[in-house]
């Protein structure tokens, strides 16, 4: 079940490391910078740091079907952030942007479906993530810019 992935998802994405585990547990590794909104992205979901992680912390996060799932002692709770868009944003500390441009994305890929990622390079379990990574530098542009961007 273990492989690794180099993923871009859009032209303006952050270049990350994808090492998958098994079916539900993977690593995501970033190769280039984040910017504001690829880290906003993260706290979306419900990003938790390597101290909340010992902790055993579990933090509000937002899933794909538009549902702020929000951590109690027994379980969990479920809002839809539809109409609550405001209360969604400050409970997962993002801009009111990101939510709608959250929303506007799912949305269409729940009525069209996924178009795709811009760049996507599964690595063989005897190469070297950074072998591969110098590979496409070399050979695409957009990842020498991702990868020397300050």
């Amino acid at each position: 079940n273990y492989f690794r992935e180099i993923i871009m998802a859009t032209p303006s994405d952050t270049l990350k490391l994808y090492i998958y585990l098994n079916e539900l547990e993977s690593i995501t590794i970033p190769l280039s910078k984040f910017d504001k909104k690829s880290e906003e992205f993260y706290d979306f979901g419900g990003k938790v740091n390597l101290n909340q992680l010992e902790d055993n912390l579990r933090v509000s996060g937002i899933d794909k079907r538009l549902v702020l799932i929000k951590p109690t002692l027994e379980g969990h709770e479920e809002y839809s952030i539809i109409g609550n868009e405001h209360l969604a944003a400050k409970q997962v500390n993002v801009s009111i942007d990101l939510i709608n441009e959250r929303k506007r994305v799912l949305l269409k890929r729940e009525k069209h479906g996924r178009t795709g990622v811009f760049l996507k390079r599964l690595l063989d379990l005897n190469e070297s993530t950074e072998v591969v990574l110098k590979k496409l530098a070399n050979k695409k542009s957009f990842v020498r810019k991702k990868l020397f961007q300050k």
